[in-house]
C-alpha cells in the first residue's frame, strides 16, 4: 500500500512538473509580438530568463543541458601550414562552462537587412579539452600537442546572425577596440 502511494506521489509531482516547464515555456516565447515597439527589449528578455534551462536542458523537448557546452571539435587553418608561416589547430573534446551566469545585453532585431545581432555578457567563462597543433614558420616544422584550458573573466562578445553567415566579434568589456573577429 505505501509503495502505491510513493508512486502515485512521484507520477503527479513529474506530472505537475511537467505541466509547469510547458506553461513556462509558452509564457516566456509566446510574449513577444513581433511588430511590436518593445520585441527587441521583450526578446531579451526572454533569453535572459531561459538561461534557467541553461544547465538541466528540457528533456521533454529533448533538448540537452546547454552549460557545460560541449563540442567534439573545432578546427581552424591559417596561411600555408608547410610553407614560410601558417598552422593548423585542432580543438578536441571541449568543454565550455559559464553560460547559466551570463546576460544578453543587448538585442536588435534588424528585419529589413534580415539579421539578429545581440551582446552577451560573461561575468567567468571557461573552456577546456586537448589541442593538436602544426604549423611552420619560415619552412620549420612545429607540432603540439595536449591539454589546454582558459578563463575569462569580464568576456563580453557581438553576434550577428544572418540567414548565410554569422560572424562573432570578440571585445574586452573595458574597451571598445575589437581585439578579434572570426568568421563561421
Amino acid at each position: 500500500m505505501l509503495l502505491v502511494i510513493i508512486v502515485i506521489i512521484n507520477c503527479n509531482v513529474q506530472a505537475q512538473d511537467q505541466f509547469s516547464v510547458d506553461e513556462d515555456l509558452t509564457h516566456l516565447l509566446g510574449r513577444c509580438k513581433m511588430n511590436s515597439e518593445d520585441y527587441d527589449q521583450c526578446m531579451k528578455q526572454v533569453l535572459n530568463d531561459l538561461k534557467s534551462y541553461y544547465t538541466t536542458g528540457i528533456p521533454i523537448y529533448n533538448v540537452r543541458p546547454f552549460d557545460p557546452h560541449y563540442a567534439s571539435f573545432v578546427e581552424m587553418r591559417r596561411g600555408d601550414s608547410n610553407g614560410l608561416a601558417g598552422f593548423k589547430l585542432l580543438l578536441r573534446n571541449i568543454s565550455e562552462y559559464g553560460w547559466s551566469r551570463s546576460e544578453i545585453t543587448k538585442y536588435q532585431t534588424d528585419l529589413t537587412q534580415k539579421r539578429i545581432i545581440y551582446s552577451q555578457y560573461f561575468p567567468e567563462k571557461s573552456l577546456e579539452g586537448w589541442y593538436e597543433f602544426s604549423g611552420a614558420l619560415f619552412g620549420t616544422p612545429i607540432k603540439r600537442k595536449g591539454f589546454w584550458n582558459m578563463t575569462l573573466n569580464d568576456y563580453s562578445y557581438k553576434l550577428l546572425v544572418t540567414q548565410v553567415k554569422m560572424r562573432v566579434s570578440v571585445k574586452p568589456r573595458a574597451s571598445d577596440d575589437w581585439v578579434d573577429q572570426a568568421h563561421f
